[in-house]
């Protein structure tokens, strides 16, 4: 087959990078190891420059090389200190740990002259640029507590570095009470749980203390033929998702006009109940979920105020939590051995799939390709 279509072959391999292990968490650093390294960071970036037939100096190239080489052991310091099983100073390492990886992707970016002394001034001059604000007392953790963006420090750079229509996220100003936030800004307010929602690495754990589908989906596109080519059918299973998924949900997660309606159904092709979409035109919908989680199934989220990239919802989420285990002992307490304590067990797995997760997902996108690490035996 590959010999017949060498496109196919090259999409196939080039997306992809596989890497034997029967330990995940270590492997990913090992092969991280060489990011942590001036050379190493180099190379790639001459390797960026020249697909993007972008011309940097070579004094540039090794001020962003030297700061990407330091941002990795920065985080992999950070990252090494973390573990499930002692969950307060965790939650900060893995925040820290975060923005360092993202600290290496905006300086990694060859399309922007971003040194490490760059992103110091976005912290010195701004700070981080998210704040925590809350209901007080906190009586519903998950809708209680939330969190903004900043309209200066490194969350606003980093959301124009990423291609994000800032305007539409950040607050114009910064906010110490709720009830002092503006009607039209208002819906800029992010809760713990609509960053909880988007986390599907959290299912099992998440279902189990909310009860209701998640904000993301599962789907499965297949295309049309005949009077019908260039549509697609749209099949979503329980299985893949969770048995709370109602119909109306579906078109909300995934941002489709209500004319197009998803039924509850057997089809031969399926001999047991779905949901089913047909006739979806090809414009409406990515023809397969966006985002594809080392460890959990691929899945389409539903945006955040635009953001769907699942490295800034795991900085926002990490740094909520950071936020109650250093400034907010109360709070903590009550999360660790008091009334809110069921989401102390959700918080411990969620550090436990950080710990995993967050660095692959940097590996995707300093490369450019999927990092697969994962037994033999995965996928046969």
């Amino acid at each position: 087959m590959f010999d017949k279509d060498p496109l196919f072959y090259n999409q196939y391999y080039m997306e992809y990078e596989r890497i034997y292990t029967e330990t995940p968490k270590t492997a990913i650093w090992d092969r991280i190891d060489i990011l942590t390294t001036l050379n190493g960071v180099k190379k790639q970036l001459e390797i960026k420059s020249s697909k993007l037939n972008i011309n940097l100096s070579e004094e540039l190239i090794v001020e962003k090389a030297k700061g990407v080489a330091f941002c990795i052991r920065s985080s992999r310091d950070l990252f090494n200190q973390s573990s499930s099983k002692n969950l307060t100073p965790s939650l900060t390492s893995l925040y820290y740990g975060t923005y360092n990886f993202l600290s290496a992707l905006m300086i990694g970016d060859v399309t922007n002259n971003l040194t490490l002394e760059n992103i110091e001034n976005f912290s010195k001059n701004g700070g981080h640029g998210i704040k925590s604000i809350y209901n007080s007392p906190t009586i519903d953790l998950a809708n209680d507590e939330f969190i903004y963006c900043c309209n200066n420090g490194f969350y606003k750079e980093l959301l124009k570095n990423f291609g994000y229509e800032f305007e539409n996220i950040v607050m114009l100003t910064n906010y110490k009470k709720i009830e002092g936030i503006p009607d039209p800004e208002i819906h800029k307010l992010i809760s713990l749980k609509d960053l909880l929602s988007r986390i599907p690495e959290l299912k099992n754990i998440y279902v189990e203390i909310f009860q209701e589908q998640p904000n993301y989906l599962n789907y499965f596109a297949t295309e049309l033929y005949d009077k019908n080519k260039g549509n697609y059918s749209i099949s979503i299973s329980e299985n893949q998702n969770t048995h709370f998924l109602k119909a109306e949900q579906i078109n909300t997660i995934l941002n489709l006009p209500e004319e197009y309606v998803f039924e509850y159904k057997k089809t031969n092709s399926a001999p047991y109940e779905q949901f089913y979409c047909d006739n979806l035109p090809d414009e409406l919908i990515n023809l397969n979920p966006k985002y594809n989680s080392p460890i959990a199934n691929d899945c389409q989220i539903k945006p955040l105020l635009g953001i769907d990239d699942m490295l800034l919802l795991y900085f926002k989420l990490f740094y909520i939590l950071s936020i109650w285990t250093r400034y907010r002992p109360n709070l903590w307490r009550e999360v660790c051995e008091g009334k809110h304590d069921h989401y102390r067990s959700l918080f411990s797995i969620l550090t436990d799939v950080a710990e995993r997760v967050i660095p692959n997902l940097f590996l995707d996108k300093f490369y450019g390709r999927r990092f697969l690490l994962a037994s033999h035996s995965y996928w046969g």
